[in-house]
């Protein structure tokens, strides 16, 4: 599913895929007389993983250099640029879009690149955080790693002076705790975190991963919460302001699952990501509804009685792009079952 793209930053050095150790790029290990960030801690204005950083799921999280941590501001599929500083063009009264990936994945996934493309067509500053090599070890380092990914994209922010209330972080599978990493520095100044099928595995019944202490608005989209071998590879329960479960959250449309022979996520390899179809769904519909002709509808239900066809219509929301962070509680929804997957209707 995460293709062998290749892209060029800036420097023609080329951005290598999820899983490939280059020494061309030690982006964000800062010098600290630079006054990178102004944090209570000088440990974190250099990232100093060792110094800062505890051991997580019996890993210790990775240095950004050994990660080859990036951070890419999209400005069109010809105007990738790797850089730590705002693009000339960078405008602070516009939404920050901050896309971070998930296990196994890197930014060349045509869905993410989709996602940075039409995020870019709304007119937002776009910017997206690769830590492929991070993402393409074994689950439980990969899993520690978000700590150092939440810390560079703080340590972004804070040193860009870019305004809390505009910024949007994005994140995909173990992407949203990262994500949630960020909104816990941030003291929870963050002004939305979107959880596209939060990674469940270590994170489930733990206090690290996404919740709604982590932004003042945080909406989760739920796509493969279904359990194999007592395990899923989204997350099940609610964890944010929204919880939106699409199809019910646990299979989707289109994707193929062989319950006899369920391969869990610690076992997965690139070669068979295709088998996470379910859990990438989740950046496809957020992609889907902010196309202007788009509105994804879903209704205040429970498991239950989504299944007996009985959600309320008369509490409904939108979700995705267009939810209202106003919104609050758990929601049922259902898409087409091939692209374009709106429906008039998310409480059928």
């Amino acid at each position: 599913m995460g293709g062998h793209h290749s892209y060029y930053c800036s420097n023609m050095a080329v951005c290598g895929g999820a899983g490939k150790r280059d020494t061309t790029s030690d982006a964000l290990t800062s010098r600290s007389g630079e006054g990178v960030v102004n944090a209570t801690s000088l440990c974190f204005a250099i990232l100093a993983v060792k110094m800062c950083m505890k051991k997580r799921f019996d890993k210790r999280p990775e240095s950004p250099g050994d990660m080859g941590l990036k951070s890419i501001w999209f400005e069109g599929s010809e105007g990738i640029k790797e850089q730590t500083s705002l693009p000339d063009k960078f405008d602070k009264t516009k939404e920050t879009d901050i896309i971070i990936h998930g296990y196994l994945v890197d930014t060349s996934l045509p869905e993410i690149r989709d996602l940075a493309s039409m995020l870019k067509q709304k007119g937002n500053n776009v910017l997206l955080i690769d830590w492929g090599k991070g993402a393409g070890v074994n689950y439980r380092q990969s899993s520690s790693n978000v700590q150092t990914v939440g810390a560079y994209v703080y340590m972004i922010l804070v040193k860009n002076k870019i305004p809390w209330d505009k910024v949007h972080l994005i994140g995909q599978g173990l992407g949203a705790h990262a994500a949630a990493e960020a909104g816990k520095l941030a003291k929870g100044k963050v002004n939305r975190i979107t959880g596209l099928d939060p990674a469940s595995p270590l994170f489930e019944d733990t206090e690290f991963g996404i919740s709604k202490e982590s932004a003042k608005f945080v909406d989760i989209i739920h796509t493969d919460a279904r359990p194999f071998v007592g395990q899923c590879y989204g997350m099940k329960k609610p964890c944010g302001h929204l919880d939106v479960y699409v199809n019910g959250g646990r299979r989707q449309p289109g994707c193929t699952y062989n319950p006899k022979n369920p391969v869990r996520i610690h076992a997965l390899k690139r070669a068979t990501f295709d088998k996470a179809c379910g859990h990438l769904k989740a950046v496809a519909y957020f992609v889907e509804s902010a196309r202007d002709n788009c509105k994804l509808r879903a209704c205040e239900c429970t498991w239950k009685k989504f299944l007996a066809s009985k959600c309320s219509r008369d509490k409904c929301v939108y979700w995705g792009y267009d939810t209202k962070e106003d919104s609050a509680g758990t929601y049922y929804g259902v898409t087409a079952t091939a692209f374009p997957y709106c429906r008039t209707d998310g409480s059928e």
